[in-house]
C-alpha cells in the first residue's frame, strides 16, 4: 500500500476526480470510490461489497446502523443518474428476494425479467443506477411502508437489519 485513503479524500486518476466515501461494515476498512470525470457523463460509483444489484453485503464485522449510513446516506444519496459498479453479480438472486419482500413492486417485476434474459444471453446486468437501486433494492427502500411491514418494524434501521437476516436465510 502506498497511500491509505478514508472519507473525503480525492485522488486524481488522468482527467478523474475519484472521491472516497468510508462505507465499513461488510469489512471494517471498506470504501467507496466516486469517479467523476467532470465531462457531463454521470459518475461512477464503484461500491464493492457494500452494494450490490437490489442487495447489500453481509454485516459481517459491522452493524446495520453502519450499514444504513454507508448504503442509504451516502451511496444512496448520490445522484440519480451515477452508474453503479458492484464488486460480485448477484443480480437474479437478489431480484428474487427482492420480490418476495415487494411482491407488488412493478419496478422488481421488470428488472428481474431484463436481469434473466441478460444472463440467458451471456450478458452482464451491472452497471445498475442509484436511480434503479432507490426503485429495486429493498436494503435502499428500508423506509418505504411495504418494506417496514414486510420485516414487522417500524424504524429503518431496524428493518435494514431484519432484511439483512433474512436474505441471509433466504435460499430461493
Amino acid at each position: 500500500v502506498t497511500k491509505e485513503v478514508g472519507e473525503g479524500d480525492m485522488i486524481k486518476v488522468g482527467a478523474v476526480d475519484v472521491h472516497v466515501l468510508y462505507t465499513p461494515c461488510h469489512t471494517p476498512g471498506h470504501v467507496t470510490f466516486i469517479a467523476d470525470a467532470k465531462d457531463g457523463s454521470p459518475k461512477c460509483a464503484f461500491t464493492g461489497d457494500t452494494m450490490f444489484v437490489a442487495g447489500c453485503g453481509r454485516l459481517n464485522s459491522g452493524s446495520a446502523a453502519q450499514m444504513y449510513t454507508a448504503l442509504v446516506e451516502k451511496i444512496g444519496a448520490l445522484p440519480p443518474e451515477t452508474l453503479v459498479y458492484v464488486g460480485h453479480e448477484y443480480t437474479v438472486k437478489n431480484l428474487v428476494f427482492a420480490l418476495t419482500v415487494e411482491p407488488e413492486n412493478a419496478a422488481i417485476k421488470d428488472k428481474l425479467e431484463w436481469a434473466r434474459k441478460q444472463v440467458a444471453e451471456g450478458k452482464h446486468t451491472v452497471p445498475s443506477t442509484i436511480a434503479a437501486e432507490r426503485a429495486t433494492n429493498p436494503f435502499l427502500r428500508c423506509r418505504e411502508p411495504s418494506v417496514l411491514a414486510f420485516s414487522g418494524k417500524a424504524d429503518a434501521v431496524e428493518c435494514l437489519a431484519e432484511v439483512r437476516a433474512r436474505k441471509d436465510a433466504f435460499r430461493g
